[in-house]
């Protein structure tokens, strides 16, 4: 029994206590409330934050929290709670479920309204306490004093999103409220006696009935003896004027669970289970004092204004804050290292890929991409790319009033112009800028930059987002500390080159990054920045915050068939996809995402098609026959592996000619481009990477006794193209099937018996360069097909160098000038050649260079030596040029080439044809064409 004077000292301890705490005698049970409006309404998201807070606490967070602060809107029992007095008092804090106590195993079954058992099952600390604002805003008005801005915040520690949130107005997660006591421990449940129901309190026999429920989570300051908690209240309230007693501005503070994320989100080599324990090894027991901390003043803060210092809805960072230093934090939805080579071959051929992650277009100007090292004992931070206005444009990013880099768009750093390297030449920014260039369909952009000269070691690459950096450099050492708003302007990084500094501004994993530990190895050594490497390039693979510098958020790869690089470049020197998606090389199918059917798959952004066939093999039946196939993407390279094509032909000559099918082994084709499939190897000027030889490949499949086997008979064939899945992608020829019959339906054009000519395909647009796929006309249609002609012929050539054809290319298709004619004819009156050509379409076209040749082989000189003929620059209109040649000899056969010039100077030739005939003194033909062919000239 109480003495007297107890009894007295009791009662003045109760009725001390303010009005709110007085309510909290006993144990009491909040039900939390569904998230909506912000996530989805049955999920905490995976390694996600969910806040729970009084009704007035929202008011403090407008729209930076990441997942959202909910406040519970009033009268609710939670804004009854004053967490300050309850843990000035002392208490514990559980978070709770409905689980099945019954159930035998690790996993906690949480329950369903009804008693029934979700399939979902929690362990202890898959969701914990994670950050508590318990501070009071006390001003020292009486009238306002005790302001509460109080809030609780949930961490979701699993890979996965769970769903213990739902299944009634209220949902059934709950917080309850211990007074006084510390009584159970997470993973214990809490029996159905104790009256809670499955929506909380009060409970229904019916619509509420009791259930057990499990512990999640606790936190209590009174395991053994109460135990202060960290934080401190605070005054958001200015001190009026001329009132020297009102208090000064002071800010609330929170505390955050000393949470191990690195640990908590590490993957071990071990079992799951074993796995999880390694993982749950990063949540410290709530119930310790050591387990909570203060966020400090200059910590890292997610909250609208600098008097509420915490961080919800953001990972807290214990023991990573040095001296007061803020700890930096990167974007990771907008503009991001993607892909980077460190070469450290002879080439020398350096590049960096920038990718826009997020939903606007940036304009990149002021930005500054640099290098850092520490290989010389020297902390260096060398700029590579970005310079004030007034400084010369190679060393800046573009500048331009309208360019800016979209959202999914990709721009190319390199350090040498693309006509001098491996790379493909797309397009160039700054010609753009200038007016000089215009976007072509199929082409990446790009930006040279001779100063990008990456060390050959371990480097790390650092983006920021502007010139006014902090931190970095010697005399402004001390901005930041004077102006918290001001950021290091680190946009993203590549790379985990430690350095070690531990000063007032730095104490890094990667220098001169502030408040990041370095944990391991040797300054500038730790093997795991950008590589040393001539074979392979660096390749991101995801893109979360920070992420930079983590090992497995790169990988290593090698060539992608050649995407990003010049059609006839070897592709071992060709890794990675520079300028292009890292995914842009795909088995051409890729599932659609749109049905629950895998194999209903679509080819992204493009069709492959059977081109041009060379069917004539010669007239004594020996030159080789080839089959070409076009890749109508202008963005990915696609890989036939896995796909079929089928050849038949015409009845009367099934036993002598193919009559089966192959199924591809790897063969590209890149965007916009042709593979071409030939019966052996011939005399040719084709790509060797851009050639499938099937004599190789698959001559037992298809019955090739030799190198110079006939695939297509003369009188008509069949193919068909089938992708990986079983499905139609082509089918041409002018044979139907019909069982075992096969019919001719309509007539190959007969065989010009001075050249071998292809038969080629017939595309809808015809217009080049639209960014779009053009559309093949239907390859069983006579009308879709032409008799290649002179006009094509010299841009390549397989199995015989006179051939009218055009191998390795769709006419028209990557040509920067589509021609339709070029043709030089001797004039019977003046003796000299007039030469005529007609172009459908120009691109980027300064004009054209005649060249001339007496051998087709032999070297070719421009005639035209009074300057170039000018061109149209850019159109889809037909033009007709000519230009006669002077100079010609009579009695002399020429090679006349024509090439195109383009604005920015590059040379590409289009065509070689030869003059028709030789020609006496008077004018007059005295060779036919046949004649000429049999003379081997």
């Amino acid at each position: 029994m109480l003495s007297k004077a107890s009894l007295i000292m009791f009662l003045m301890i109760v009725f001390s206590l303010p009005v709110d705490a007085q309510k909290l005698q006993t144990p009491l049970v909040v039900s939390l409330p569904v998230i909506s409006n912000i996530v989805d309404d049955s999920v905490i998201p995976a390694r996600g934050f969910v806040g729970y807070g009084a009704s007035d606490a929202r008011a403090i967070f407008p729209a930076v929290l990441p997942v959202g602060l909910i406040a519970i809107p009033a009268p609710t029992v939670f804004n009854n709670i004053d967490l300050e007095e309850f843990f000035r008092l002392g208490g514990t804090l559980e978070l709770i479920a409905p689980a099945d106590p019954d159930h035998s195993g690790p996993d906690l079954r949480l329950l369903e309204h009804g008693s029934g058992v979700f399939d979902l099952a929690l362990r202890k600390h898959d969701l914990v306490i994670s950050e508590i604002m318990w501070a009071l805003d006390v001003d020292g008005n009486p009238a306002t004093d005790n302001d509460r801005r109080q809030w609780i915040e949930i961490y979701n520690t699993m890979e996965r999103d769970t769903l213990p949130i739902v299944r009634s107005a209220d949902g059934v997660l709950k917080l309850r409220f211990v007074p006084f006591a510390h009584p159970e421990k997470p993973g214990d449940f809490i029996p159905a006696s104790a009256g809670i129901g499955f929506d909380g309190v009060p409970a229904h026999p019916v619509e509420n009935p009791a259930v057990a429920h499990v512990i999640l989570d606790s936190v209590s300051n009174l395991q053994f003896v109460r135990w202060e908690v960290p934080g401190e209240n605070g005054n958001t309230t200015p001190p009026r004027a001329g009132f020297v007693n009102d208090p000064p501005l002071k800010p609330l503070v929170s505390m955050y669970r000393n949470l191990d994320y690195v640990k908590i989100k590490g993957t071990h080599n071990i079992d799951a289970t074993e796995n999880r324990k390694k993982q749950l090894e990063g949540v410290p027991d709530g119930a310790l004092p050591g387990s909570w901390k203060a966020t400090p003043a200059l910590g890292r803060r997610n909250t609208a204004s600098g008097l509420y210092v915490g961080t919800p809805g953001a990972e807290h960072v214990p023991d990573l804050v040095f001296m007061g230093v803020t700890k930096t934090s990167i974007a990771s939805d907008t503009v991001v290292i993607n892909e980077v080579r460190n070469d450290s071959s002879p080439a020398n051929v350096d590049w960096v890929e920038l990718y826009n992650n997020g939903t606007d277009p940036v304009d990149l100007h002021g930005w500054e991409l640099s290098v850092i090292s520490g290989d010389s004992g020297e902390k260096t931070d060398k700029m590579l790319v970005g310079k004030e206005d007034g400084q010369t444009d190679e060393y800046r990013f573009p500048k331009g009033a309208d360019w800016k880099l979209q959202p999914g768009a990709y721009l190319l750093i390199v350090n040498r112009h693309p006509v001098h390297t491996p790379l493909a030449n797309g397009v160039n920014v700054d010609e753009v800028i200038a007016g000089k260039e215009v976007k072509a369909g199929a082409s990446h952009q790009y930006i040279v930059r001779e100063k990008l000269d990456l060390p050959n070691a371990n480097i790390t690459l650092l983006l920021r987002n502007n010139l006014e950096k902090n931190s970095h450099h010697k005399g402004d050492n001390k901005k930041w500390q004077t102006n918290l708003a001001h950021s290091e302007a680190i946009q993203d990084y590549a790379g985990t080159v430690s350095i070690e500094v531990k000063t007032n501004e730095y104490n890094t994993l990667v220098w001169p990054f502030r408040g990041w530990t370095k944990t391991a190895g040797t300054d500038g050594k730790d093997g795991e920045g950008i590589p040393n490497n001539s074979t392979n390039a660096l390749a991101r693979t995801r893109y979360q915050a920070n992420d930079g510098h983590h090992k497995d958020a790169w990988a290593n790869v090698g060539h992608k068939g050649g995407v990003g690089y010049d059609r006839g470049v070897d592709l071992k020197l060709s890794p990675g996809t520079p300028g292009y998606a890292n995914d842009s090389e795909r088995n051409a199918l890729v599932d659609d995402k749109a049905t629950a059917d895998a194999t209903d798959d679509v080819l992204y952004t493009g069709e492959i098609s059977i081109s041009e066939v060379m069917s004539d093999a010669g007239p004594r039946w020996n030159l080789i026959q080839w089959i070409e196939l076009y890749n109508s993407s202008m963005t990915e390279t696609v890989n036939l592996k896995d796909w079929e094509l089928q050849i038949r032909n015409a009845t009367d000559d099934v036993e002598s000619y193919v009559d089966s099918g192959f199924t591809f082994n790897d063969a590209y084709i890149l965007p916009n481009q042709t593979i071409l499939l030939v019966s052996g190897s011939g005399t040719n000027d084709v790509s060797p990477n851009r050639v499938y030889n099937l004599y190789q490949h698959h001559r037992r499949e298809l019955g090739l006794t030799n190198r110079r086997s006939v695939l297509l008979s003369p009188a008509g064939f069949y193919l068909k193209l089938v992708d990986k899945n079983g499905d139609v992608v082509d089918e041409v020829g002018n044979v139907m099937l019909d069982g075992a019959e096969r019919n001719v339906v309509w007539e190959l054009p007969m065989r010009n018996p001075d050249y071998r000519q292809s038969l080629v395909r017939q595309y809808g647009s015809r217009e080049l360069y639209d960014g779009s796929a053009d559309p093949a006309d239907d390859g069983t249609m006579m009308t879709s097909w032409r008799q290649s002609d002179l006009a094509g012929a010299g841009i390549s050539f397989y199995g015989h160098r006179d051939d009218a054809s055009t191998p390795g290319y769709r006419l028209g298709g990557p040509l920067p000038v589509s021609l339709s004619k070029f043709r030089p004819v001797r004039n019977q009156e003046t003796g000299q050649v007039d030469i005529t050509w007609i172009t459908e379409s120009e691109l980027n076209n300064a004009g054209f260079n005649i060249l001339r040749s007496e051998a087709k082989n032999g070297e070719f000189q421009v005639i035209n030596v009074k300057g170039i003929i000018a061109g149209h620059g850019t159109m889809s209109e037909q033009h007709v040029y000519k230009f006669t040649d002077t100079t010609a000899k009579p009695n002399v056969v020429y090679y006349y080439q024509i090439e195109d010039v383009s604005l920015n100077g590059h040379r590409t030739p289009l065509t070689t044809t030869r003059l028709k005939g030789h020609v006496g003194g008077d004018g007059k033909l005295i060779t036919r064409w046949g004649e000429l062919k049999s003379s081997g000239k």
